[in-house]
């Protein structure tokens, strides 16, 4: 990889740790303002949210980066029609809410303006996907970061003067309307700027192409979201708020994996297309060894450091989170290894498979959570999602052999082998872990001899990558 394309992908990292895993940077905050209670209605409101989100973007986002090949020259045309596309979606869902809890009294125990935020926090984050998926084509990472940073900032203080200031006696209002504004403002703000960019332009064949590609992946994002918040809306309804509190407060710092990965997907997504392009089979087997084991580095290092922070974050109310943090972050690591095949299917645009296996997968974990939860409590969440995300990595495995040899690739583009040599070292250390938590010297100077042992291991991808990167600078 170019040192540009190293520079984008440390740059999205930053900016979407800063966006997206604010409620991990913000938990000796929170944690302490708010109740385990009140912590489970924010977290359960955005559950919604993330579901609202998907809905408002149509799936369109991830169609730029194979716009960026079909239609390069009007690129800024394409994204000003999906832009256009989502008022379509944000005004039957207004409406419709709005009649519902009008006509039905639908949510009528919460008061109008959280709904008002739901609505409008998912087109903020709607808008901030595209223009992500925008930006990472030009690996424009500095205006990403630039709203990343408004946000951070705004979002905290905000959320932390309504709280003491405004919303003393029902704080989980006060975090909710704090959270929202910020993304509401840069939503707006990209609405504007990219559809200007575009001329406001709203081009019939470039919405056929965009719905035919996103409306499949509406399903497969939206059971996807399904997979990963369904476990808190369980666990609020089953057991209630506040064991839904200590969950999301273990599960917000194993998210910071899943934003780093996500960010480095941003990047690794456009320079496998480009290799693809090329039919350089051979280099994308070798990178994706390295970029593997760096994820899961840094995975095991979130094991083993996982009881010191949750001590450190939260007050003693939400230590017990500590017991369920290792199987999240590993079904985290599942949900990663899954991105790794799947790109094969997004490449050739078969969408509808992606669609189709996530679907069965959300239903997988939608009834192991109904039946285990009740049986075992809340830490059954964590392993039923993590059997979930194992099922569909192994569907879409197949799935992607299957596409290379109906567009005639023999060559592994991946091999299964380096993959679950990869995983079965994250499930080893997280039972070493396990049992090393209450010997913490000893479990430092075993992580460290074994991170030692790692790069001697893989000493030759890194500098394979080394010279790559070199080459591409000169």
């Amino acid at each position: 990889m170019a040192r540009k394309e190293i520079k984008a992908g440390i740059g999205y990292t930053v900016g979407n740790i800063l966006i997206k895993s604010i409620a991990f940077l913000t938990l000796p905050i929170f944690s302490r303002l708010l109740s385990t209670e009140e912590f489970g209605v924010f977290n359960t409101y955005m559950a919604y949210e993330a579901i609202l989100a998907i809905i408002i973007g149509l799936g369109m986002y991830p169609s730029i980066r194979n716009a960026g090949i079909d239609y390069e020259s009007e690129i800024d045309t394409y994204v000003s029609t999906i832009v256009g596309i989502t008022v379509v979606p944000l005004t039957v869902l207004t409406a419709g809410i709005f009649a519902a809890r009008s006509l039905f009294h639908f949510g009528s125990e919460y008061p109008w303006y959280v709904f008002a935020c739901l609505i409008f926090h998912s087109f903020g984050t709607a808008m901030l996907a595209i223009s992500n998926a925008r930006l990472a084509l030009d690996y424009n990472y500095r205006k990403f970061m630039a709203y990343a940073a408004f946000n951070a900032i705004f979002n905290v203080v905000l959320s932390i003067a309504l709280i003491k200031l405004v919303f003393t006696s029902s704080r989980e209002y006060g975090r909710i309307v704090g959270s929202a504004i910020p993304l509401i403002l840069i939503g707006i703000e990209i609405f504007i700027s990219l559809g200007q960019r575009g001329h406001f332009r709203v081009k019939p064949d470039m919405a056929k192409y965009a719905l035919g590609f996103g409306f499949p992946m509406i399903w497969h994002f939206m059971s996807q979201q399904i997979q990963s918040q369904f476990d808190r809306i369980a666990i609020t309804n089953i057991v209630g708020a506040a064991r839904t509190g200590i969950y999301s407060f273990s599960y917000s710092i194993a998210y910071v994996l899943q934003v780093i990965f996500y960010s480095a997907e941003n990047v690794w997504g456009v320079w496998f297309y480009k290799k693809m392009k090329e039919e350089d089979y051979p280099t994308i087997r070798k990178v994706s060894r390295i970029y593997m084991a760096v994820i899961a580095f840094l995975a095991i290092g979130m094991l083993v450091v996982e009881n010191e922070v949750i001590h450190i974050l939260g007050p003693k109310d939400y230590w017990e989170g500590s017991g369920i943090f290792i199987p999240i972050l590993i079904g985290i690591f599942m949900l990663y290894l899954y991105t790794i095949p799947v790109g094969i299917e997004y490449y050739f645009k078969k969408t509808r498979y992606i669609a189709m296996m996530t679907i069965i997968s959300a239903i997988v974990n939608i009834t192991g959570n109904l039946i285990f939860i009740p049986m075992y409590g809340y830490n059954a969440a964590a392993f039923t999602t993590f059997a979930s995300y194992a099922f569909q990595f192994f569907v879409h495995w197949m799935i992607s052999k299957k596409v290379l040899k109906q567009h005639s690739i023999v060559q592994n583009v991946f091999r299964l082998s380096d993959i679950m040599l990869i995983l079965m070292v994250v499930i080893i250390s997280g039972v070493a872990v396990y049992f090393l938590n209450a010997h913490i010297l000893l479990k430092y100077v075993a992580f460290i001899i074994a991170s030692l042992i790692a790069l001697w291991f893989y000493r030759k991808e890194l500098v394979f990558a080394f010279k790559e990167v070199i080459r591409k600078k000169k």
